[in-house]
């Protein structure tokens, strides 16, 4: 999968999250990475971004 730029930096801090990330299903990811892209400002993406991260961080799906 190919993150957004503002997806890697925010991962870049927490390893953890990145990997427990890649580990998700690609389903998983691709309903992750749409929900992020289908905020166009940057505003708009930081909140499912930050949930993204906080979620990868404790092993645990976004949105479950």
């Amino acid at each position: 999968m190919i993150y957004p730029q503002d997806l890697v930096t925010a991962l870049a801090a927490y390893p953890d999250a990145r990997a427990n990330l890649e580990d998700f299903g690609a389903s998983t990811q691709r309903i992750t990475l749409e929900w992020i892209k289908r905020a166009k400002k940057p505003e708009t993406r930081a909140e499912p971004i930050a949930t993204t991260v906080r979620m990868a961080q404790a092993g645990r799906k976004p949105g479950s």
